[in-house]
């Protein structure tokens, strides 16, 4: 990428997103001044998420997308929290002071707090080492090559959100809920470059832990326990193996997590502002996965029949209702309305019928239906339990499950007894038994969702990969086995020793980082610390003046931008070429201006081509070519059908995996495509001349 490309889409990005950031600022600033720090960045954090995907969402949902649409998208938001009034000054309310300052939340034992510090430093230092050897090596995940990804690129190139682009047969990725992906483009679209894909994830990945850390604060666990079993999920293979390929998974845990923080805070403090922050958290998971969809919906049961429980009127639930609902529709409500439009089912590929009456079709024939298990199918099968099932919870959640399990069962059983005994202070063991029921039920929810079990009957073998699926009852559990610390007094920190060693089994799992690295960003991190540590004595404790923060994010900025190029350059030299001939040939002779169809199907063995067809730009238009069944593509039935979509596509290149059992390389070369190269896996095709 020449210089001058990179800091023209440099100053977008950096224009656009510090738009999006002031305005988030400004915004809490105004309406939630009054929270703690912590919460308050929190808040934050889902101000500015929200703010970055209206940024591009808006202009896509006009079919106007481009890199001055987004900005201008960006401004006007600014221009709206700059305009927005700030709200009457709000005290805390004495019971919720209490909790945040009781010297027993804010502190645990020396025993725990050097667990805790144990904890996350390990974890930092193992999650920066694994980054820094992953960072300019091109995204290899399947799901990233495979349909995320290229789906952000179709976005691009038509400007609009009103597609559904399937690129994989049989497989309906293509009505999935897109805020993660929405973030991602934003990271793209300023240099259709995905040098910094893998950067997205990172902060929200920072947030799950932080948001697990909050969370369980509103339960009054101590700081110390809060932050080792926060560590310990961040190391769970589920979540940290994805996270830094760049997928949205952490997007969706992170806002899942912060709407369950503000959720308890609105239970203490009646403010409906905090609701409607909760609200908007929720609908930002809502809206970046479907797991994160079905778990946002147990949550609102579950707040709906705990508040029905604890008499708070049914005026007062219903008012509070619709405004948690209203804002989870406005953080993601979105991809239900675009799913309706261009699948005729909000929901697609699950049909849906209520009492007898079928609304909308599903899918037909598609590999969800044909290999879309649940656990539940197995439960009463201990062969298929122990073979497959148990295999991928040891290999994605690893031990830190069964601390975990060991700290819910605590946990809910010292709430029961303290609201047996009718004690004062019942808000507490009761939001701590009202989580407990969530669990159960983001659980329950898990085994009976249509592919936790994929694969043949009786034969599940891709289980381990919707493991991940689990997470927001991970997440919360964590949270629970921090307040089952405090609860079990003197014994607390063997419960904290086994959060440890559950992230040490997580790290242990994911493995595939040297010691050399290691020793590095230890070394570094140690280095930063003791800077950050001699610096306010230096200074002698003197605050920053406006200018000086002025002039020190603009050092920064001017940093950031000359790192960003070092990096994107080291990226471009990192491509898909290496991986197989047929990427080689796009990447050198073909990177942008042709129509690139693919079709077959292609071992997992080696990378998607899918993304590599796009060029590395971005420059390619592509499409699977495939029958059309429903709103989804299935392989080609017969040779007809296949040169049929062919004429349609005017494709002038043939991506073709070698493993379909219709032998759709055989009808290519029938069709008069001309062979250029091909490995084990895949075959790349040109286009007859025009006339022959």
């Amino acid at each position: 990428m020449p210089l001058g490309e990179y800091l023209t889409g440099a100053l977008f990005f950096v224009a656009t997103l510090g738009a999006s950031l002031i305005a988030a600022w400004l915004v809490v600033r105004k309406r939630y001044r009054y929270l703690p720090p912590l919460q308050r960045s929190l808040a934050l954090m889902v101000v500015a998420t929200a703010a970055i995907v209206f940024a591009h969402l808006a202009p896509a949902a006009l079919a106007v997308l481009s890199r001055p649409t987004a900005l201008l998208a960006s401004l006007l938001a600014l221009g709206g929290a700059a305009l927005l009034r700030p709200s009457r000054a709000e005290g805390v309310e004495h019971s919720e002071a209490a909790v945040e300052q009781d010297p027993e939340l804010v502190s645990g034992s020396r025993w725990s707090a050097l667990i805790a510090a144990a904890a996350v430093g390990i974890v930092a230092v193992f999650t920066l080492a694994r980054l820094r050897g992953l960072l300019t090596e091109p995204i290899t995940d399947i799901d990233m090559l495979g349909f995320h990804l290229p789906g952000v690129a179709r976005f691009i190139q038509t400007a609009s959100v009103w597609r559904v682009d399937q690129f994989l047969p049989g497989f309906d990725t293509a009505q999935y809920p897109n805020n993660g992906d929405f973030l991602l483009l934003a990271a793209v679209l300023p240099w259709r470059s995905l040098a910094f894909v893998r950067l997205v994830a990172l902060p929200y990945l920072l947030f799950t832990g932080v948001g697990a850390y909050a969370l369980a604060l509103e339960l009054r666990a101590t700081r110390a326990a809060a932050a080792t079993l926060a560590a310990a999920v961040l190391t769970v293979p589920a979540l940290s193996l994805l996270a830094l390929d760049g997928l949205p998974d952490a997007v969706a845990l992170a806002t899942f997590a912060i709407g369950l923080v503000f959720a308890l805070r609105q239970v203490r403090s009646g403010r409906a502002c905090e609701l409607v922050l909760s609200g908007l958290a929720f609908g930002l998971s809502f809206g970046t996965k479907w797991y994160g969809t079905t778990s946002v919906v147990v949550v609102v049961v579950v707040w709906v029949a705990a508040s029905l429980i604890a008499c708070r009127g049914p005026s007062r639930v219903l008012r509070e209702g619709l405004t948690l609902v209203g804002m989870v529709l406005v953080g993601g409500g979105f991809w239900l309305v675009r799913n309706l439009v261009e699948s005729g089912n909000p929901i697609y590929p699950q049909s849906v019928s209520v009492l007898g009456l079928h609304l909308f079709a599903g899918s037909h024939r598609d590999v969800i239906d044909t290999y879309g298990y649940t656990v539940a199918d197995y439960l009463g099968h201990p062969g298929v339990l122990r073979t497959y099932i148990y295999p991928g919870f040891k290999a994605r959640v690893g031990f830190t499950g069964i601390v975990l399990v060991m700290g819910l069962l605590i946990a809910a059983g010292v709430a029961i007894r303290q609201l047996r005994a009718r004690t004062a202070g019942r808000v507490a063991p009761a939001l701590v038994l009202a989580l407990s029921v969530l669990v159960v039920g983001l659980c329950a929810e898990y085994t009976i969702t249509p592919g936790s079990a994929y694969g043949p009957k009786n034969m599940p073998v891709q289980t381990f990969v919707n493991i991940r699926w689990l997470m927001p009852a991970i997440l919360v559990a964590a949270a629970l086995s921090a307040r089952a610390v405090r609860a079990l007094g003197r014994a607390g920190p063997l419960l904290e020793l086994a959060g440890l060693a559950g992230a040490l089994d997580g790290i242990h799992l994911v493995g595939g980082t040297s010691a050399q690295t290691v020793a590095a960003v230890a070394a570094v991190l140690a280095g930063s610390g003791a800077l950050l540590w001699l610096g306010p004595s230096r200074t002698g404790g003197r605050r920053l003046t406006r200018g000086g923060a002025l002039a020190g994010g603009a050092l920064a900025a001017v940093v950031l931008v000359t790192l960003g190029r070092l990096d994107q350059r080291s990226f471009d030299r990192h491509g898909y070429a290496r991986y197989d001939p047929s990427f080689a040939f796009i990447e050198r002779q073909a990177p942008s201006h042709h129509r690139i169809g693919i079709a077959g199907a292609w071992s997992d063995q080696g990378l998607s081509p899918t993304l590599p067809a796009f060029g590395p730009r971005l420059g390619n238009q592509v499409a699977y070519v495939g029958d059309p069944v429903a709103h989804s593509l299935h392989l080609p039935a017969s040779e007809s059908s296949f040169r049929s979509e062919l004429r349609r596509g005017r494709y002038d290149l043939l991506v073709i995996g070698l493993q379909d059992p219709a032998h759709t390389d055989v009808w290519a070369r029938a069709a008069g495509y001309r062979l250029i190269t091909a490995s084990a896996r895949l075959a790349l095709y040109t286009a007859p001349a025009a006339g022959s």
